[in-house]
């Protein structure tokens, strides 16, 4: 399972951000390797959404 959650860019740095990036982590964590959580920007590093969630797919 797959938990995307897109970001505008002035949400990025949010606490409310940060928060459920910890969250999903730990989630993530717990999963066994069944589950991955990925917040996505419009823009990442240059990597737009789907090159951030083929990354995240890829490396997991």
């Amino acid at each position: 399972m797959l938990v995307v959650e897109y970001k505008g860019a002035h949400l990025a740095s949010s606490d409310d951000t940060k928060e459920k990036a910890l969250i999903g982590g730990l989630w993530e964590k717990h999963s066994k390797g069944k589950g991955l959580f990925l917040i996505v920007l419009e823009n990442k590093n240059g990597k737009n959404v789907g090159d951030q969630i083929k990354e995240k797919i890829c490396h997991s």
